[in-house]
């Protein structure tokens, strides 16, 4: 967050498409010393593609010292359940390579006990009941990441760049179990329901990137090419369980349904930009094109007495989109 709103995070002038605990399991994975800065820009310049919101730029440093180095860290954390991390990290850079590559490992098991109790009032004041309600989550997950950045100098005027980043987050289950009793005001005996709740979701995302870089004259004036492709994949499923029951603890309904939930997100961008100088100006300009294909899709199933699919409450949505974009800016001190 940078002045109360959601920044665009760009690693060595890359845009990362990740969610915010993805990319904390991301930057977990550097060495403190492979950092080089981190620069807050609030007010980028058109070619970020920020769409107005603050950048967040992380620079890694390329100046490691030739030859190879590697590192292994773990991180074990006790609460209600035992958690940890494990992960190695391996650099390595000659006079023409230079290869940054992570690996991180992060299963969890993890617990939340909420207990709340609302009251309810008349317009005259009065309480005319209260609800007593406990909720237990337990939250199952096995994370895998990894990513690399990769350099190589072709020679003086030349430079190709690759990097990468996968995440896997498999077999997570979440268990959701709630109580609530109703007690209206004057009487000792509760009514409420119980609900059961099993979540099963399974996540996979990522991204590719490839760039070429060209000096065109000895003023710093160059020409860079630039393509992107970033996917996710996710589904879910979800059963639950309403069961009510009156003052005498007698059953008065259940209610049962399963949702199946299913997404698929590619998008593919590709950039070419210019930066020089005309006289005391300096320029910088781009052309660029990015294309979004996106599926969304929930089937919803009444199993209250048998599994029957209900298109009412089923959905399905196609998203797609195209752009093609262009930026110039001219500055002079």
């Amino acid at each position: 967050m940078v002045q109360n709103s959601p920044a665009v995070i760009y690693i060595n002038n890359k845009r990362v498409y990740l969610a915010s605990d993805e990319l904390n399991q991301l930057l977990q994975g550097y060495s403190a010393d492979n950092i080089k800065s981190v620069e807050v820009i609030t007010n980028p310049p058109a070619s970020y593609d920020a769409e107005g919101v603050a950048v967040i730029s992380i620079n890694t440093s390329k100046g490691i010292s030739l030859d190879y180095k590697g590192n292994l860290n773990g991180q074990w954390t006790q609460g209600t359940f035992t958690k940890y991390q494990v992960g190695t990290s391996h650099f390595y850079k000659n006079n023409w390579l230079n290869v940054y590559a992570n690996y991180n490992y992060n299963p969890r098991k993890d617990f939340k006990k909420d207990d709340s109790e609302i009251g309810f009032f008349n317009p005259d004041g009065t309480r005319s009941e209260r609800w007593f309600s406990t909720l237990d989550k337990i939250d199952r997950s096995v994370a895998h990441n990894f990513n690399t950045i990769i350099d190589i100098t072709v020679d003086k005027k030349n430079s190709l760049s690759f990097s990468g980043n996968f995440n896997r987050n498999e077999n997570n289950d979440v268990t959701y179990e709630n109580e609530t009793l109703i007690l209206p005001e004057a009487t000792t005996n509760f009514s409420g329901f119980d609900t059961n709740s099993v979540f099963q979701k399974n996540r996979t995302n990522g991204f590719a990137n490839a760039q070429w870089l060209h000096i065109l004259n000895e003023n710093g004036a160059s020409l860079s090419l630039e393509g992107n492709y970033i996917f996710t994949d996710s589904d879910q499923i979800q059963n639950l369980t309403s069961t009510f029951f009156d003052s005498n603890q007698g059953i008065t309904g259940i209610n049962r349904f399963r949702t199946n939930a299913d997404q698929e997100i590619d998008i593919y961008t590709a950039k070419l930009d210019y930066n020089g100088s005309i006289g005391n100006y300096s320029l910088s300009s781009g052309f660029k094109f990015s294309n979004v294909s996106s599926t969304s899709a929930q089937d919803f199933f009444d199993t209250t007495s048998s599994t029957t699919l209900d298109p009412g409450r089923s959905d399905l949505f196609l998203y797609d989109k195209t752009i093609f974009a262009g930026d110039a800016q001219l500055d002079r001190s």
